[in-house]
């Protein structure tokens, strides 16, 4: 099934996980996904010739045919969904695809009203840059994210 930004009507099924790490720890990685800048806000042009699709069934976001642009891993316990992991093909960085892979898993989130947690850098930075999906987090993290923000 093909999901896009503006039709996230899938429902997420739950799965029981461990305790997640917390975002400090996430935001010392370095960034697995090489992207436009922070401060972009659309889709880049190039992002839109290749589809997100949700694979519920691996537990990713995916660009391209089975991932092959780019994937964002998560985990789901209850409801929150913790945005472990995103990765952009070498050759195709620097196109906006893991900028809309983080925006999609995002709305996805809102719409099923699960909280999230940005273990990965790439989405701490993205929230951090999109103040619009703070509320999705915890409060703990929104403060450590606007921490890091006002440096």
């Amino acid at each position: 099934m093909t999901i896009n930004a503006k039709n996230l009507k899938e429902q997420s099924k739950s799965q029981t996980e461990d305790q997640f790490d917390t975002v400090e720890e996430a935001s010392m990685e370095s960034f697995p996904a090489s992207d436009a800048p922070a401060w972009f806000t659309e889709v880049h042009p190039h992002a839109r010739d290749f589809e997100i699709r949700h694979n519920q069934a691996n537990n990713r976001f995916e660009a391209g045919e089975r991932g092959s642009a780019g994937f964002l891993a998560y985990t789901l316990a209850g409801k929150e969904m913790a945005l472990t992991h995103t990765e952009v093909r070498l050759e195709l960085e620097g196109r906006g695809i893991g900028t809309a892979l983080v925006k999609t898993a995002l709305d996805f989130a809102r719409e099923q009203q699960l909280g999230v947690i940005p273990q990965c850098s790439f989405v701490a930075a993205y929230i951090q840059r999109h103040q619009q999906y703070l509320d999705l987090l915890r409060p703990e993290d929104q403060e450590r994210l606007q921490r890091k923000r006002n440096r």
